[in-house]
């Protein structure tokens, strides 16, 4: 299920200048503990992928963030 909130303030950190990985994260850690499920994490930032492609930058700082929610990332950076 795509959350709009969710969405929206992914893209706003992501897109800014001043991007923490550490702070994002600690967002999606968050969303979980607040009964965000896995999969519905995933499809909400392949959604954000899908709309954004032509920003590589933006791209990038997402495919981080969702290796952190499918677990192809160190142990201390995984969110589920």
């Amino acid at each position: 299920m795509i959350n709009d909130k969710f969405c929206m303030m992914i893209t706003e950190i992501l897109s800014s200048e001043s991007y923490d990985f550490s702070a994002v994260r600690e967002i999606l850690v968050q969303y979980k503990e607040a009964g965000m499920k896995q999969g519905d994490m995933e499809q909400n930032l392949l959604e954000l992928r899908s709309a954004s492609s032509d920003n590589e930058i933006f791209e990038d700082r997402l495919l981080e963030l969702l290796d952190c929610v499918v677990g192809w990332c160190y142990p201390t950076n995984k969110v589920y």
